[in-house]
């Protein structure tokens, strides 16, 4: 019987050396297949021959690869691929039980050490992977702030360079029929016509009396014609009349670009008439500023300024409540410095993390428009802009947590095939010590004259 023992032990001695085997080549093929998706592309979930073969030779995965590659030479050498010698001295229980807490250091440190490798390397992609998203963020804000400049900079030199073309001009007779008046018309039109935000180009004397006027608001608002009297006493030569609502059936919107011509020849009166461009930036400008450049849910581009106490947003905030908002129809006060549009107007251009006007976590950056104080602040949602990273960071954990019950598994086959190696041992010493005691009690029978039974029959 205790053959029949012994063999069977030895035969689960073979059995766990194999599984032990196989479990390392499972072992390694799910490292190589972690070390494919690991390194695929964030936002698009894919992975390429060369991202592979780059990632294998990182620092992060060659010192996985060392530290597996440890633990499967332990393994091996753990097991020596024979029957382990056992010290008859040594008690089985006190060995067994060092050998456990021995492969339970081992799975300890192991497990300890992949884990932190990957925590390190999946800290270290989510910083890299934030830092090119917020730069991402702050492209946006300087593509729209660098849009907004190049508007206001063309209805600038337009209306600098009609202020120039009047000023050649005879403007005495500008208030009669005549040639002067004519070809004041045609370039008043052609100015109207550059663009279709548009809506009307003036000529007025200082008191704000219209001279000739062209366009829906050939007669400017009443926002506007205060600026041009203002004119008188103001040492200003070139006035930008910010967004402002224009009353009536229908509010509308308007700006204007105030330029002082004086008479190029100096003779009689009107000593100066004012150029009054006025246009709609609801037309063209802010449809165009809010769109962000890609599809991307939970992101939006507004352009604020202050308003006295208030935040004013001049372009409609589309992430609020899922509804769109009229332009310069949406305020909050300043005193929420904490929201990013705030933290643009009170400390410039920057990116920035914190909680938007819908209280949701979001990464910002903003970005000033010269010759206004308008500011363009590009936002996204954290959850939709990092959610790339926390899919990568899964499908990591996932595949460390394969490899740890891997790992598992084969200690559990080290411990069982130590196990049935040291009863296999034991079932020997027991089996040679009984027959040497029956060897023995053979002798002193004989040295006795006593008979000797061996299968029930005297010898």
């Amino acid at each position: 019987m205790p053959r029949q023992v012994s063999a069977r032990q030895s035969l689960d001695v073979l059995r766990a050396r194999g599984l032990f085997l196989l479990a390392c080549a499972v072992f390694v093929a799910i490292g190589l297949a972690a070390a494919w998706v690991v390194p695929a592309d964030p936002a698009s979930g894919l992975s390429n021959l060369r991202l592979y073969l780059a990632f294998l030779v990182s620092p992060w995965v060659l010192l996985s690869f060392a530290g597996a590659a440890v633990f499967v030479v332990f393994g091996i050498w753990y097991l020596r691929f024979s029957a382990s010698p056992l010290d008859p001295a040594t008690a089985f229980d006190a060995k067994l039980r060092q050998d456990g807490r021995l492969l339970a250091l081992v799975l300890v440190a192991f497990v300890l050490s992949l884990s932190g490798v990957g925590y390190l390397f999946i800290n270290e992609t989510r910083a890299i992977f934030r830092d090119e998203q917020l730069r991402a963020q702050a492209a946006v804000a300087r593509l729209r702030a660098q849009q907004v400049d190049r508007w206001i900079l063309q209805h600038t030199m337009d209306a600098q360079a009609l202020a120039q073309a009047i000023r050649a001009l005879p403007l005495n007779p500008l208030a009669a029929e005549g040639e002067g008046r004519q070809i004041l018309g045609v370039l008043l039109g052609e100015v109207l016509a550059g663009t279709t935000d548009r809506t009307g180009v003036s000529v007025l004397a200082p008191d704000g009396k219209v001279l000739v006027g062209l366009g829906e608001d050939a007669t400017p608002d009443a926002e506007t014609l205060k600026a041009v009297t203002s004119l008188k006493t103001s040492v200003a030569r070139f006035q930008i009349i910010d967004v402002h609502e224009v009353g009536g059936p229908k509010p509308l919107l308007r700006m204007a670009f105030v330029v002082p011509v004086e008479p190029g020849d100096g003779t009689g009166p009107p000593k100066m008439v004012v150029l009054v461009l006025t246009v709609d930036p609801t037309r063209e400008l802010f449809r165009q500023v809010s769109t962000w450049p890609t599809d991307s849910p939970g992101s939006e581009v507004v352009l604020v300024r202050r308003d006295g106490d208030d935040l004013i947003y001049l372009t409609a905030p589309s992430l609020l409540d899922n509804k769109q908002t009229a332009p310069l129809s949406h305020r909050l006060p300043m005193t929420r410095t904490g929201l990013p549009e705030a933290q643009a107007i009170l400390h410039g251009d920057a990116v920035r993390e914190g909680l938007d006007y819908r209280g949701v976590h979001v990464f910002s950056a903003s970005h000033h428009v010269a010759g206004v104080p308008w500011f363009v602040v590009a936002k996204t949602d954290v959850a939709a802009l990092m959610a790339p990273i926390w899919n990568k960071t899964l499908s990591l954990a996932l595949a460390v947590l394969a490899i740890i019950l891997v790992t598992v598994f084969m200690v559990l086959l080290l411990w069982r095939g130590q196990r049935a190696s040291y009863l296999s041992f034991r079932d020997l010493q027991i089996e040679e010590r009984a027959a040497a005691s029956k060897h023995f009690e053979e002798l002193i029978h004989r040295a006795r004259g006593q008979p000797v039974t061996r299968g029930g029959r005297d010898l």
